[in-house]
């Protein structure tokens, strides 16, 4: 029997080896630490001071949801795919060799506007929010990867909109897809799919991709 493996857009970040709390050199080192773990489906280990920030972020999404619900003036019947009816969209045999498959898949918070919007909420920071540059850095591959998921299956996504909750304000940012990020996914996502099949490890560091933080459009900020 084949191996099965599947990647999921909140953990794209990982298979390209961009995540800082991971050990190793960005790119490389990270990545054969994500690759080792997918392998022997040894859990990384996480940091001791990351747990609570973790924690924090899951118990306060519900309050980013909300802020976005009262912006939008919706009600429950208004969002698709949201709290215990999130689903995980999947790609099944995304990528499929002689000797194993690979599955891509991805859970937004929610989908609402007729299927055109993603939704995204985070609560970071141990309540403090994120600044844009720290929205990009740990959530861009997440946003993008949702996009085009959900776009492969034949799903008319148009934007994202992601939440940034925080003790004393709320912002939300509007993303258009990014076609040449999506080239960028899909060579670096097929490459990590190749290496897991094979369970060979990474001899180059890839190059980061940087995305204009002005294709984050700003579109409601209020202050508590």
């Amino acid at each position: 029997m084949g191996k099965y493996y599947n990647l999921s857009s909140s953990q794209f970040i990982n298979y390209l080896g961009f995540n800082k709390y991971i050990k190793g050199t960005q790119g490389l080192t990270k990545r054969n630490t994500m690759l080792n773990s997918d392998i022997t489906e040894v859990p990384i280990e996480v940091a001791d001071f990351v747990i609570p920030f973790g924690i924090y972020g899951s118990e306060h999404e519900i309050y980013a949801l909300k802020s976005y619900a009262n912006y939008r003036k919706f009600k429950g019947k208004d969002f698709n795919f949201i709290l215990d009816n999130q689903k995980s969209f999947e790609i099944h045999n995304w990528t499929q060799i002689d000797n194993g498959f690979i599955s891509l898949s991805s859970t937004p918070d929610f989908i609402c506007d007729d299927f055109t919007t993603i939704g995204e909420c985070k609560a970071g920071g141990m309540g403090k929010g994120y600044n844009l540059d720290q929205i990009i850095e740990k959530y861009v591959s997440q946003i993008y990867g949702q996009q085009m998921v959900l776009k492969m299956l034949r799903y008319p996504i148009q934007k994202t909109h992601f939440v940034n909750w925080a003790e004393s304000f709320v912002q939300i940012y509007e993303i258009l897809p990014n076609p040449e990020y999506e080239k960028y996914l899909i060579e670096h996502l097929e490459s990590y799919a190749e290496h897991l099949i094979s369970e060979k490890e990474f001899t180059e560091k890839i190059k980061k991709f940087d995305v204009d933080s002005k294709l984050f459009n700003l579109i409601q900020e209020v202050e508590k």
